[in-house]
């Protein structure tokens, strides 16, 4: 009697709970969990073509996606929009990526792209911002490689790689609006019906001004991180051989000193570089023997130092610089115009010191 009262209390208490699962499931199965948006420019002021690409919940895979578009003044009237397009309940609150065309960038700004997204109270500030040189609606036809899942993995190397963050949008408002240090942002590009980083771009404010290529982009994490992982290749100018070198899986550590402000501020950044030194090439040659730390201190040097010259020619101050000789300077002594034409003149020198980790 006893047993047959348990049975029929488990049986009570086991249907409910499997009754509740099947339904978390269908509702989860329901669910089109956004993970990229794109915005390109139109022919109409202050409207937009947004589009959007989640996987296809039906398949489950990272190799199915779907994706709609509109032209619409603000996301949430897009997303009006695509909720009537699909069956499912689209869910943006996992978004991963959002790709802006440089075109668009470049004539409104990002910060009003920005502010056309956030009217969505659940809009993620750690999903990554990005610019396309390009329509950013391209992104949408690559089904197979489903942007938002390989583009996002990508991103996820390069921050493994460098021991360094990648930029967000909560990073780019943050750098936007803090005096004495410009944002950046990655560029992408497809090539293949593959999707790629191409460089970054350097702004002014929440323009973009100017591109960095890939070797650059190292420079410039060096220049804005006070600690990350390089992988450098040493130039032939500076070596008393033709073999290829490169200081690889280094860790470098940086200290900016500002010996003066006025009347044109001079500064110094110091770079610690420890690391090992690698060939391509399995054989040693005589020459190989007669490397030493000074030459490739002074290639890494003449490297850093040529990017400075392009940074401050920009015009922008992506390394925040800017920030620290403010805090040298009153209140009313700040200005940023003003900075920028200071930065623009500044003495600023990069020294390394390169420590060997292995034989070579």
């Amino acid at each position: 009697m006893y047993a047959r009262r348990m049975m029929t209390f488990l049986i009570i208490i086991i249907i409910p709970i499997m009754l509740t699962s099947c339904l978390a499931k269908q509702i989860i199965n329901q669910n089109g969990f956004i993970q990229t948006i794109t915005v390109d420019k139109t022919n109409t002021a202050d409207i937009y073509r947004m589009g959007i690409m989640f996987p296809d919940p039906e398949k489950g895979s990272t190799q199915n996606a779907l994706s709609l578009s509109i032209e619409a003044e603000n996301l949430p009237k897009a997303l009006d929009h695509f909720q009537l397009k699909t069956r499912y309940s689209l869910v943006i609150g996992q978004l991963r990526n959002i790709i802006i065309s440089r075109e668009l960038a470049e004539s409104v700004g990002v910060n009003k792209i920005i502010q056309t997204l956030l009217y969505n109270p659940k809009f993620p500030l750690t999903s990554r911002i990005m610019i396309h040189n390009g329509k950013a609606s391209d992104y949408l036809k690559l089904k197979e490689d489903l942007t938002d899942y390989h583009l996002s993995n990508l991103l996820r190397k390069m921050q493994n790689q460098y021991k360094t963050g990648t930029n967000t949008l909560f990073n780019f408002v943050r750098n936007e609006l803090e005096p004495g240090v410009d944002p950046i942002l990655l560029q992408t590009h497809i090539e293949e019906g593959s999707v790629g980083i191409e460089g970054a771009l350097l702004f002014k404010k929440d323009k973009p001004i100017s591109m960095i290529d890939e070797q650059e982009l190292q420079y410039l994490l060096m220049l804005r991180n006070k600690k990350m992982n390089v992988n450098l290749n040493i130039s032939k100018a500076f070596l008393p051989t033709n073999q290829p070198f490169a200081v690889n899986n280094a860790t470098s550590k940086k200290e900016i000193r500002i010996l003066q402000v006025k009347p044109i501020p001079k500064i110094e950044i110091y770079f610690s570089i420890i690391g090992p030194l690698v060939s391509p090439i399995n054989d040693i040659t005589d020459h190989s023997r007669e490397l030493t730390s000074d030459m490739i201190e002074r290639s890494v040097e003449h490297g850093l130092n040529q990017f400075m010259r392009k940074v401050q020619a920009s015009g922008t101050d992506p390394i925040g610089i800017g920030h620290i000789v403010r805090n040298r300077m009153s209140f009313e002594e700040w200005d940023e115009d003003t900075w920028r034409e200071m930065f623009k003149k500044a003495d600023i020198r990069c020294i390394v010191q390169y420590t060997l980790e292995n034989e070579i």
